[in-house]
């Protein structure tokens, strides 16, 4: 399976490349070898100096990539997700040791009093996984998040939590659900509230 790569920001010493026709050819090296397609941005001091999109292959047109391209960001947003967490941490509005079902009463999951917070942060939950099995379907759904997390993240236990580390994606859905209920915002709005409008 092919991936496309995005990179928003590359952060590097721009000395040996500030020249687009070094950056340029960086570029053409890594997509011939099949290690990069995707789009590049470079700015310093708020300035960009270099901005440039590599398509996928040369016979697909339709996969062509500009820096106005829009990527999926997919898990990148679990990073925003676990920083709202630990705001919410330290205003004392959430306790890391709590049980799940300490901001999320309606939950139907057998985790509701043994998973932390913590847990959820951690991948340590122990619950099953159960939307690694579905693909790509259940976020094509047109449900709420309470349907969602009743139908896909509610799954038994399939370990001690906080005894073995599994990544997958129901535990920051549960910390979305969290986020929500404890700030009383949509994730959007909380996100926009507290990081993206702060940061400019």
């Amino acid at each position: 399976m092919k991936w496309i790569f995005s990179i928003a920001l590359v952060a590097f010493s721009v000395s040996s490349f500030a020249q687009s026709k070094g950056l340029d050819s960086l570029l053409e090296h890594y997509h011939s070898q099949r290690l990069f397609s995707g789009a590049v941005l470079v700015a310093r001091d708020g300035v960009i100096e270099y901005a440039k999109g590599i398509r996928q292959n040369e016979e697909d047109r339709a996969l062509t990539v500009t820096p106005e391209s829009r990527f999926r960001i997919a898990s990148v947003s679990k990073v925003f997700t676990a920083v709202l967490v630990m705001k919410l941490v330290e205003e004392g509005k959430i306790d890391l040791d709590a049980p799940l079902g300490t901001y999320l009463p309606t939950y139907g999951g057998p985790g509701k009093n043994r998973v932390t917070v913590h847990h959820l942060l951690t991948y340590s939950s122990g619950l099953r996984n159960k939307l690694d099995e579905h693909g790509l379907a259940p976020y094509q759904t047109n449900i709420s998040l309470d349907e969602f997390i009743d139908q896909f993240c509610s799954e038994e236990l399939v370990s001690e939590p906080g005894e073995h580390y599994a990544y997958g994606n129901t535990e920051y859905i549960l910390l979305h659900k969290i986020i929500e209920t404890v700030s009383e915002e949509l994730y959007q709005a909380y996100l926009k509230k507290v990081i993206l409008d702060p940061l400019k």
